[in-house]
């Protein structure tokens, strides 16, 4: 249990890549379709000759919009479906650690909470709060992976407006043309994040997922009847 607790952990790092390519899918996808060019153009000379000041106000606000709107939106309309789905099929995502595991060994968060605020307990306030962050750095990872996936479809759809927008990363996995190992390598990394992504954001994010997040491993706590 403290190894997957761990693996989840490292794999919440990964939340700042997602963001930050968020923004690099999300800047593409605005200069194909709002100014007809692409990211792998731009340079210090064109910034500063063919772009103000008032067209980065509009894409960060559209971007702002974006991350503050729209993919919370998507993560509501997904996590609604997600009450749909029957259990069985839910359930495929999900392998149940916690089946073996007796009652007295394991908490829910908000058990330990309480306890820590009817016994005054500083210490394990303190693992409340760690746990806490602990979690939340899981919900921004599920957030942002999610903000990945939908900025990747709309640079798919770019890539329909001009083939060099950064989807075109994604094609040389496919292609019939002669493509150099390098090329496909990066194409294979690719393909391997956006399914990470679809794993965190989309499957854990939007509810698919039967995993429990708030529920911890402690051998012979008394958080639950004390």
């Amino acid at each position: 249990m403290e190894k997957i607790n761990s693996q989840l952990e490292k794999a919440s790092e990964f939340r700042y890549f997602a963001l930050l390519a968020t923004f690099v899918f999300f800047l593409d996808f605005n200069l194909v379709v709002f100014q007809g060019s692409q990211i792998s153009a731009l340079s210090y000379k064109a910034i500063a000759d063919d772009y103000n000041l008032g067209q980065v106000v509009v894409f960060f606000t559209l971007f702002t919009f974006f991350m503050s709107f729209v993919v919370p939106l998507v993560q509501l309309i997904l996590k609604s479906f997600s009450f749909l789905v029957p259990y069985k099929w839910s359930s495929f995502f999900f392998e149940d650690q916690w089946k073996d595991i007796q009652p007295k060994d394991y908490f829910y968060l908000f058990q330990l909470e309480r306890y820590a605020v009817r016994k005054s307990d500083a210490v394990a306030y303190e693992y409340y709060k760690s746990l806490l962050l602990g979690r939340k750095r899981e919900h921004e990872l599920e957030f942002y992976c999610l903000a990945f996936i939908l900025s990747i479809f709309l640079n798919f759809y770019a890539y329909h407006l001009n083939d060099k927008a950064l989807f075109s990363w994604f094609i040389p996995l496919f292609s019939d043309e002669q493509v150099s190992i390098a090329g496909r390598m990066f194409s294979i990394v690719l393909w391997i994040l956006f399914l990470f992504s679809c794993y965190f954001g989309v499957i854990r994010g939007g509810g698919f997922s039967q995993a429990v997040s708030d529920k911890f491993h402690f051998p012979d706590n008394n958080f639950r009847n004390d």
